[in-house]
């Protein structure tokens, strides 16, 4: 059907006959078929009116319904506009919500006869509905077909694993999922059964403990022992992730695998596997597929199903729906790597060196899609990996936003770090953790040797890290040991230094040390602020830091003290110097009827005043002292010197007044407080440096 076409066809007009069936029946729409031929296509329209301009003599139709035995469209007269919504959605004509009606049995036969649904029975909104639907459905079933066979083309060339990749799943992907079933007995060897070599043998009885990581003494592989007798059915899972070219693209196949025990049958265990999910990749886009049924055209198939990007802003998530989505978006398994390498050849993440990170988790699982994400949007990972920076490239991926700001290959742009450190990191396979204190160390020039280094970074917190901004005042390796020193002289443990093994410390004197730093850094700042002798080792470094710590607290408190009310008096002085200006400038200028406007004498009396009336002008003191505001009093004629109003003027208009209780002003108030208004602005005009 051409829209333009059907645009063009005179509207068919409504009559008396049908305003006055309006008037005795409570319906919002009149509907009126009709039926014409275009092009040898007959089409069957539904002309609605409206209640209320059927009521004041407009016959015309506000909305037309052009329907074919196997479409339609509706058009909105008044603006114009197309839609291919149905009936029953637009205008809610249905069994339950009856808000329009045809008027004839005529024509009502006629819906019934164009759509051959001769049955008496069946209401003509009813017929309209159904086919409608059946329209819709039919193009959803099109639409779907074409998607699907888009998909199918995608993953034509994805075929079912093969024995290699399963044997490999089952070996290597579960590679914990391995166990020796014993049977307890009182001897002193028990007989045991290894789920990996199917190999039955003895093992001495003090060597098997229920749930306990061993060896298997056949095949030497890495076993948890079970007892039998402790041990029913369980169920372990495990995720394998495959990389294949598929229609020009790089195709991620995420497989869910399961191996099933059952204490009874040892030598049973079904190993299942099944694949859910799918990503392709294709010019640095990432779409998502997942396994599933479609009511709408009945097939089981991968529809591309996108992940949405708001999903953490909602709450009350199902438990399974969170890992699916986790799932999806991380795609975590191990890795296949047999022709990996050749796979990727000549696609836009050659050069991702997947392979070795892959390599290097042979048997743990990593979020291979997050990976190859992050990649296409930070091509550096590659030398991360390839300089076997492991863990911070898991930080990396595990990451929302990077923290590197360059793009430059040479690593130390990238990191921010000398050669020297970057060496450290690869020694020790640090993450962005230790990232982050090397930067700090750099930055603050602090020299350590590579023992120190670790041990630092072995003590640090964010606490710790404050440490480095008083490196100007002394090393920070003598910082270190003297707070080490604090430790061990108060608690009684074993002086070390930060060459020592600091390993040997048990995590609440870590804790402890790092209160200590805390509670130095205090103590330093407050030092400062009192103008002490920084640089003086007496003044660094006190013999008892608890003591010198409490000590330079309360002078610090009592110099707050002074400091606060040597600041509150000129704050005052400040205010009452204000008030004298405003004095000057409005006293006994501002009358009408029965009140005036009073200038306060000074701080004190604003002070009075809120006590008076009970509101929370004394806390505007310190706005007054900056010029962000100036305050008034509104008094009675009768009474000047009983609080009334108060009112506060800034930016060039009230903002607030109030009274007892902090209540609001009444109309009569209201006429004089908007004639302060005028007449301070004209005074206010005239002197503008005293504006507030």
């Amino acid at each position: 059907m051409r829209k333009k076409e059907l645009g063009n066809l005179p509207a068919l007009k409504a009559g008396n006959r049908d305003k006055i069936f309006l008037k005795m029946h409570d319906f919002e729409f009149l509907v009126k078929p009709e039926r014409k031929i275009i092009h040898g296509d007959k089409i069957l329209i539904l002309n609605f009116y409206t209640r209320y301009k059927l009521l004041e003599n407009d016959f015309s139709p506000v909305y037309r319904i052009f329907h074919t035995p196997n479409a339609f469209v509706t058009q909105n007269i008044i603006d114009g506009s197309w839609t291919e919504q149905s009936m029953e959605f637009m205008f809610q004509i249905n069994a339950f919500s009856r808000n329009a009606a045809i008027r004839t049995a005529y024509e009502e036969k006629m819906i019934r006869g164009f759509f051959r649904c001769g049955r008496s029975e069946i209401r003509w909104f009813q017929v309209i509905n159904e086919r409608q639907k059946e329209i819709r459905e039919n193009k959803q079933k099109k639409r779907r077909r074409r998607m699907n066979a888009k998909t199918d083309q995608i993953f034509r060339r994805a075929k079912p694993p093969t024995a290699a990749f399963l044997n490999w799943a089952e070996e290597e992907a579960m590679y914990r999922s391995r166990y020796v079933f014993y049977d307890y007995e009182k001897k002193k060897y028990l007989k045991c059964f290894c789920s990996h070599c199917k190999t039955e043998f003895e093992m001495e009885q003090k060597k098997l403990r229920h749930n306990r990581e061993g060896i298997c003494s056949i095949c030497k592989s890495p076993v948890t022992f079970k007892a039998k007798g402790k041990t029913g059915r369980f169920l372990d899972t495990g995720y394998a992730v495959k990389i294949e070219r598929g229609n020009g693209n790089i195709i991620l196949r995420h497989f869910i695998l399961t191996k099933r025990y059952d204490a009874s049958d040892v030598k049973e265990n079904n190993f299942e596997w099944n694949e859910r999910y799918r990503s392709v990749v294709s010019k640095g886009d990432v779409k998502d597929y997942i396994y599933r049924y479609s009511g709408s055209d009945e097939r089981m198939g991968w529809y591309q199903r996108p992940l949405d990007p708001h999903f953490y802003y909602y709450c009350y998530h199902l438990n399974s729906t969170i890992n699916e989505y986790e799932t999806r978006n991380r795609l975590p398994g191990c890795l296949y790597l047999k022709n990996l390498k050749q796979v990727l050849k000549g696609t836009e993440i050659q050069y991702s060196a997947i392979e070795y990170f892959g390599r290097y988790n042979m048997h743990e699982c990593f979020p291979v899609r997050r990976y190859i994400l992050k990649y296409l949007a930070f091509p550096q990972l590659e030398y991360f990996v390839k300089a076997k920076l492991y863990h911070l490239v898991e930080n990396i991926i595990a990451t929302s936003s990077g923290t590197f700001g360059s793009e430059s290959k040479d690593m130390r742009k990238t990191l921010g770090i000398s050669k020297e450190k970057i060496l450290i990191m690869q020694q020790y396979n640090w993450g962005l953790r230790e990232l982050d204190i090397l930067r700090g160390l750099e930055e603050g020039k602090v020299k350590l040797n590579e023992k120190e280094i670790y041990n630092f970074q072995f003590l640090y917190d964010s606490r710790v890290s404050n440490l480095i901004q008083y490196n100007e005042y002394a090393p920070l390796k003598k910082i270190v040991n003297y707070l080490l020193k604090q430790l061990a002289n108060d608690y009684g443990v074993p002086v070390y230094t930060l060459g020592s093994n600091l390993e040997v410390l048990s995590g609440e004197q870590i804790r402890r040390f790092w209160h200590y730093s805390k509670d130095w850094g205090d103590y330093m700042e407050w030092s400062k602020e009192l103008k002490h002798e920084i640089r003086s080792k007496y003044v660094l470094f006190p013999k008892n830091l608890k003591l010198a710590h409490d000590r330079v607290m309360e002078e610090h408190r009592l110099y707050q003290k002074k400091r606060k009310h040597a600041e509150v008096q000129r704050e005052r002085r400040r205010v009452n110097r204000i008030l004298k200006e405003e004095r000057s400038l409005l006293e006994d200028k501002i009358k009408k009827e029965d009140y005036f406007l009073k200038v306060p004498d000074d701080w004190k009396e604003i002070k009075r005043e809120s006590d008076l009336l009970g509101h929370c002008v004394r806390d505007y003191i310190p706005k007054i002292a900056r010029g962000e505001c100036q305050i008034y009093f509104i008094r009675k004629a009768k009474a000047p010197d009983e609080p009334f109003y108060t009112m506060e003027w800034g930016a060039g208009k009230i903002k607030q007044c109030r009274g007892n209780g902090n209540c609001d002003y009444g109309e009569k108030v209201a006429s004089f407080v908007d004639y302060v208004e005028q007449e301070l602005e004209k005074l206010k005009e005239k002197h503008p440096e005293r504006v507030a």
